[in-house]
């Protein structure tokens, strides 16, 4: 019968130092998560960014972590996106010698793209002057 052997010290150190380096990177990005979770270290300049691509509206049900303020934002920007779209399909038609359409439908434009995306309503328009308006984003 062999004699047992003993575990070799430094292997058993080894691991414990790998259990502890792991149980540290769990840590820092749980840290991270709850302050990227909750707008902790948000600062005040990036928040009135933010508000003005809004256009001073706030959605209370998301305003309140980052991802929630990013979605906001990149809905913001979709709106004004839609609506230098459309304005430069009315500008094109009346470039052409047309005169501005009658409604925003006749643009063809997908029916998703001539409401905001923000609050679903329909956009503004004005068939005798061709200006275009988002009601949720009156600055737009």
């Amino acid at each position: 019968m062999e004699p047992r052997k003993q575990p070799d010290r430094r292997n058993w150190e080894r691991g414990w130092f790998a259990l502890i380096e792991l149980l540290v990177v769990v840590v820092i990005i749980g840290v991270a998560a709850a302050l990227y979770f909750r707008g902790g270290g948000q600062n005040r300049q990036v928040e009135e960014q933010l508000q003005q691509l809004e256009g001073g509206q706030t959605n209370s049900s998301r305003a309140h972590s980052m991802p929630g303020r990013a979605i906001q934002a990149a809905e913001s920007v979709a709106c004004r996106s839609d609506l230098d779209n459309i304005r430069k399909g009315i500008q094109t038609l009346t470039l052409s010698g047309e005169p501005p359409p009658a409604s925003l439908n006749a643009l063809g434009y997908p029916q998703k793209s001539l409401q905001c995306p923000v609050s679903g309503l329909a956009y503004m328009y004005d068939p005798q002057t061709g200006e275009v308006k988002c009601p949720t984003h009156p600055r737009y």
